[in-house]
Protein backbone atom coordinates (compact mmCIF):
# COMPACT_ATOMS: atom_id res chain seq x y z
CA UNK A 1 0.00 0.00 0.00
CA UNK A 2 1.20 3.52 -0.80
CA UNK A 3 -0.80 4.92 2.14
CA UNK A 4 0.75 4.61 5.59
CA UNK A 5 0.52 6.20 9.03
CA UNK A 6 3.41 8.29 10.29
CA UNK A 7 6.38 9.77 8.39
CA UNK A 8 8.60 7.73 6.06
CA UNK A 9 12.05 6.53 7.04
CA UNK A 10 14.61 9.34 7.21
CA UNK A 11 16.90 7.41 4.86
CA UNK A 12 14.45 7.91 1.98
CA UNK A 13 14.95 10.86 -0.38
CA UNK A 14 12.25 12.01 -2.79
CA UNK A 15 12.01 14.10 -5.91
CA UNK A 16 9.02 15.97 -4.48
CA UNK A 17 7.58 16.41 -0.98
CA UNK A 18 4.02 17.77 -0.87
CA UNK A 19 2.79 19.12 2.48
CA UNK A 20 -0.98 18.80 2.79
CA UNK A 21 -3.41 16.34 1.18
CA UNK A 22 -6.22 18.77 0.44
CA UNK A 23 -7.29 19.69 -3.12
CA UNK A 24 -4.06 21.51 -4.04
CA UNK A 25 -1.80 18.88 -2.45
CA UNK A 26 -3.61 15.98 -4.11
CA UNK A 27 -3.44 17.69 -7.50
CA UNK A 28 0.29 18.39 -7.15
CA UNK A 29 1.15 14.90 -5.91
CA UNK A 30 -0.83 13.09 -8.61
CA UNK A 31 0.55 15.32 -11.37
CA UNK A 32 4.15 14.81 -10.23
CA UNK A 33 3.62 11.07 -9.79
CA UNK A 34 2.19 10.80 -13.31
CA UNK A 35 5.38 12.39 -14.63
CA UNK A 36 7.54 9.74 -12.99
CA UNK A 37 8.68 11.67 -9.93
CA UNK A 38 9.02 9.97 -6.57
CA UNK A 39 6.60 11.79 -4.27
CA UNK A 40 5.90 11.80 -0.54
CA UNK A 41 2.57 13.37 0.42
CA UNK A 42 2.48 14.42 4.08
CA UNK A 43 -0.92 14.90 5.75
CA UNK A 44 -1.37 16.00 9.37
CA UNK A 45 -4.78 14.30 9.63
CA UNK A 46 -5.87 10.71 9.14
CA UNK A 47 -7.68 8.72 6.47
CA UNK A 48 -11.03 10.42 7.10
CA UNK A 49 -12.10 13.99 7.80
CA UNK A 50 -11.36 15.33 11.26
CA UNK A 51 -11.21 18.75 12.92
CA UNK A 52 -8.42 20.94 11.65
CA UNK A 53 -5.05 20.54 13.36
CA UNK A 54 -4.11 24.19 12.79
CA UNK A 55 -2.73 26.11 15.77
CA UNK A 56 -5.31 28.36 17.46
CA UNK A 57 -6.20 31.37 15.33
CA UNK A 58 -8.28 34.44 16.09
CA UNK A 59 -10.78 35.70 13.52
CA UNK A 60 -10.80 39.49 13.80
CA UNK A 61 -13.88 40.04 11.64
CA UNK A 62 -16.26 37.26 12.61
CA UNK A 63 -19.09 38.82 10.60
CA UNK A 64 -17.33 38.04 7.29
CA UNK A 65 -15.70 34.67 8.08
CA UNK A 66 -17.25 31.52 9.49
CA UNK A 67 -15.52 29.76 12.44
CA UNK A 68 -12.51 27.67 11.45
CA UNK A 69 -14.01 24.53 12.98
CA UNK A 70 -16.73 24.87 10.34
CA UNK A 71 -14.64 25.86 7.33
CA UNK A 72 -11.54 23.66 7.71
CA UNK A 73 -10.83 19.93 7.97
CA UNK A 74 -7.76 17.76 8.25
CA UNK A 75 -7.37 14.31 6.69
CA UNK A 76 -7.07 12.88 3.19
CA UNK A 77 -8.90 15.30 0.92
CA UNK A 78 -8.63 18.18 3.40
CA UNK A 79 -11.46 20.69 3.51
CA UNK A 80 -13.00 19.22 0.34
CA UNK A 81 -14.82 16.83 2.70
CA UNK A 82 -17.07 19.74 3.76
CA UNK A 83 -16.89 21.71 0.52
CA UNK A 84 -20.03 22.44 -1.49
CA UNK A 85 -18.20 21.80 -4.76
CA UNK A 86 -18.53 25.24 -6.37
CA UNK A 87 -15.58 25.96 -8.68
CA UNK A 88 -15.23 29.63 -9.65
CA UNK A 89 -12.31 30.69 -11.87
CA UNK A 90 -10.43 33.91 -11.23
CA UNK A 91 -11.17 37.05 -13.21
CA UNK A 92 -8.37 39.10 -14.79
CA UNK A 93 -9.11 41.94 -12.36
CA UNK A 94 -8.29 39.65 -9.42
CA UNK A 95 -4.59 39.91 -10.33
CA UNK A 96 -4.51 43.69 -10.85
CA UNK A 97 -3.75 46.46 -8.40
CA UNK A 98 -6.99 48.12 -7.34
CA UNK A 99 -7.02 51.37 -5.39
CA UNK A 100 -9.93 50.25 -3.21
CA UNK A 101 -8.33 46.91 -2.26
CA UNK A 102 -5.39 47.23 0.16
CA UNK A 103 -2.26 45.28 -0.81
CA UNK A 104 -3.82 44.24 -4.13
CA UNK A 105 -1.80 43.26 -7.20
CA UNK A 106 -0.12 39.90 -7.78
CA UNK A 107 3.37 39.04 -9.09
CA UNK A 108 1.70 36.59 -11.52
CA UNK A 109 -0.81 37.28 -14.28
CA UNK A 110 -4.24 35.94 -15.15
CA UNK A 111 -2.69 34.06 -18.09
CA UNK A 112 -0.22 32.31 -15.77
CA UNK A 113 -3.20 30.70 -14.00
CA UNK A 114 -5.84 30.38 -16.73
CA UNK A 115 -3.67 28.16 -18.92
CA UNK A 116 -4.17 25.43 -16.29
CA UNK A 117 -7.97 25.68 -16.16
CA UNK A 118 -8.62 22.71 -18.45
CA UNK A 119 -6.44 20.39 -16.36
CA UNK A 120 -7.90 21.77 -13.12
CA UNK A 121 -11.47 21.24 -14.33
CA UNK A 122 -10.61 17.66 -15.27
CA UNK A 123 -9.15 17.02 -11.81
CA UNK A 124 -12.20 18.53 -10.07
CA UNK A 125 -14.65 16.94 -12.54
CA UNK A 126 -16.60 20.18 -12.86
CA UNK A 127 -17.12 20.34 -16.62
CA UNK A 128 -15.67 22.89 -19.02
CA UNK A 129 -14.25 26.14 -17.74
CA UNK A 130 -14.66 29.00 -20.19
CA UNK A 131 -14.99 32.76 -20.17
CA UNK A 132 -18.39 34.36 -20.44
CA UNK A 133 -17.99 37.56 -22.40
CA UNK A 134 -21.23 38.99 -21.03
CA UNK A 135 -21.65 38.59 -17.26
CA UNK A 136 -25.24 37.40 -16.93
CA UNK A 137 -25.55 37.77 -13.17
CA UNK A 138 -23.18 40.61 -12.25
CA UNK A 139 -24.74 43.89 -11.13
CA UNK A 140 -23.65 46.92 -13.18
CA UNK A 141 -21.37 48.25 -10.42
CA UNK A 142 -19.25 45.04 -10.56
CA UNK A 143 -16.62 45.45 -13.26
CA UNK A 144 -14.60 42.86 -15.18
CA UNK A 145 -16.52 39.82 -13.92
CA UNK A 146 -16.53 37.28 -16.73
CA UNK A 147 -16.63 33.88 -15.04
CA UNK A 148 -19.43 31.58 -13.99
CA UNK A 149 -19.00 28.88 -11.37
CA UNK A 150 -19.27 25.16 -12.06
CA UNK A 151 -20.21 22.42 -9.60
CA UNK A 152 -17.91 19.43 -9.10
CA UNK A 153 -19.71 16.10 -9.44
CA UNK A 154 -18.28 14.95 -6.09
CA UNK A 155 -16.62 17.38 -3.74
CA UNK A 156 -14.86 14.87 -1.44
CA UNK A 157 -11.56 14.51 -3.30
CA UNK A 158 -10.03 12.16 -0.73
CA UNK A 159 -12.71 9.61 -1.56
CA UNK A 160 -12.31 10.10 -5.31
CA UNK A 161 -8.54 9.74 -5.44
CA UNK A 162 -7.83 7.35 -2.56
CA UNK A 163 -7.63 4.25 -4.79
CA UNK A 164 -5.33 5.98 -7.27
CA UNK A 165 -2.99 6.99 -4.44
CA UNK A 166 -3.04 3.52 -2.88
CA UNK A 167 -2.18 1.91 -6.23
CA UNK A 168 0.58 4.36 -7.12
CA UNK A 169 4.15 3.09 -7.41
CA UNK A 170 5.64 6.58 -7.26
CA UNK A 171 3.58 8.27 -4.49
CA UNK A 172 3.77 7.51 -0.77
CA UNK A 173 1.00 9.04 1.34
CA UNK A 174 1.89 9.55 5.00
CA UNK A 175 -1.10 10.23 7.24
CA UNK A 176 -0.85 11.60 10.78
CA UNK A 177 2.43 13.23 9.74
CA UNK A 178 2.21 16.92 10.71
CA UNK A 179 5.02 19.13 9.45
CA UNK A 180 6.59 21.10 12.27
CA UNK A 181 9.24 23.04 10.34
CA UNK A 182 10.50 23.80 6.84
CA UNK A 183 14.26 23.30 6.49
CA UNK A 184 16.53 25.60 4.45
CA UNK A 185 20.09 25.02 3.36
CA UNK A 186 22.68 27.34 4.99
CA UNK A 187 22.20 30.79 3.51
CA UNK A 188 18.52 30.24 2.92
CA UNK A 189 18.73 29.95 -0.87
CA UNK A 190 17.17 26.50 -1.13
CA UNK A 191 14.58 24.53 0.84
CA UNK A 192 15.87 21.00 1.32
CA UNK A 193 13.28 19.27 3.48
CA UNK A 194 10.81 19.38 6.35
CA UNK A 195 10.73 18.14 9.92
CA UNK A 196 7.74 15.90 10.69
CA UNK A 197 6.46 15.29 14.22
CA UNK A 198 6.22 11.64 15.26
CA UNK A 199 6.03 9.53 18.39
CA UNK A 200 9.82 9.28 18.28
CA UNK A 201 10.36 13.03 17.93
CA UNK A 202 11.05 15.04 14.81
CA UNK A 203 11.98 13.18 11.62
CA UNK A 204 13.65 15.03 8.75
CA UNK A 205 12.30 14.27 5.28
CA UNK A 206 14.41 15.45 2.34
CA UNK A 207 13.34 16.13 -1.23
CA UNK A 208 14.57 18.01 -4.29
CA UNK A 209 11.39 20.09 -4.35
CA UNK A 210 9.01 21.04 -1.52
CA UNK A 211 5.39 21.98 -2.26
CA UNK A 212 3.53 23.73 0.56
CA UNK A 213 -0.19 22.98 0.11
CA UNK A 214 -1.41 23.19 3.69
CA UNK A 215 -4.20 25.68 3.01
CA UNK A 216 -4.19 29.45 3.27
CA UNK A 217 -3.58 29.51 7.02
CA UNK A 218 -1.30 26.49 7.33
CA UNK A 219 0.96 27.47 4.43
CA UNK A 220 1.14 31.10 5.59
CA UNK A 221 2.09 29.98 9.10
CA UNK A 222 4.97 27.84 7.79
CA UNK A 223 6.27 30.64 5.56
CA UNK A 224 6.12 33.19 8.38
CA UNK A 225 7.98 30.85 10.71
CA UNK A 226 10.58 30.26 7.99
CA UNK A 227 11.01 34.02 7.56
CA UNK A 228 11.64 34.39 11.30
CA UNK A 229 14.35 31.72 11.32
Amino acid sequence: MAIRHGPPDESETFDVCVVGAGPAGLAAALACGARGCSVVLLEAGGAGPSPSVLPPAQILTADVHAPLNVTTRAGLGGTSSVWGGLCVPFDPSDFEKRSWVPESGWPITYTDVSKWYVEAARFLDCGDIFENTEPAFAPPEVLNVRQLGRLARCAALGTIYRNALAASRSIIVCLEAPVAKVICEPGGAHVSGVDVASGQGLKRIRAQRIVLAAGGLGTTRMLLELARA
